[in-house]
């Protein structure tokens, strides 16, 4: 995590990224959750939904932002898992890395991170170089806690929703990899 000495995998942290922001905005009445029956007839599975509930004018930026842009309007399609896969914008060998970086990019423009310079080999590679703010980040420290009351009231309330609620964000995600291309093709 920027400016911290904790270290944590980044598909643990992008899983929880996306659950709390499904879960702030079903807390500030913008979406519920509810779990459903996915799939064809004879494979049905038991799946986590988003509906909308509100669309104020004021966006909220950052993966809260992009999961309401995501939401169809359609029940069949809005499983957890459709709405996550939406978000990714492109189907990569890192989709965990593109929710970090959406995350990243609005802390970025709310001025969290400033532009640096790449050094070394790396400096020609694409993209910018985001550097952390730190003096800036440490004041998001007090709202630790209250995004992680969230997740436990969702948890201790719901606990079949929230395991869906995982379940098919890690689903929604891994529908985005795809492999690099090796050369070795077996088939």
């Amino acid at each position: 995590l920027p400016c911290s000495e904790i270290k944590v995998k980044k598909k643990d942290l992008t899983e929880v990224m996306l659950a709390g922001a499904f879960a702030w905005l079903a807390q500030n009445g913008r979406i519920s959750l509810s779990t459903g029956q996915k799939g064809t007839l004879i494979f049905k599975r038991t799946a986590a939904f988003v509906t909308v509930l509100r669309r104020d004018p004021i966006d909220p930026g950052g993966l809260e932002s992009g999961i309401l842009h995501a939401i169809s309007g359609n029940l069949q399609t809005d499983s957890v898992e459709d709405v996550v896969y939406r978000v990714i914008p492109n189907t990569s060998v890192d989709p965990w890395g593109d929710v970090v970086d959406i995350a990243r990019n609005h802390l970025f423009r709310m001025g969290f991170y400033q532009e640096g310079e790449r050094s070394g080999v790396v400096k020609f590679l694409a993209g910018r170089k985001l550097v952390p703010l730190c003096d800036r980040i440490a004041t998001l420290q007090p709202g630790i806690g209250a995004a992680q009351a969230l997740l436990q009231s969702i948890q201790l309330g719901n606990p079949a929703l929230y395991r869906l609620l995982h379940d098919d964000i890690r689903k929604g995600i891994d529908s985005r990899y795809e492999a690099p291309d090796t050369g070795n093709d077996r088939s």
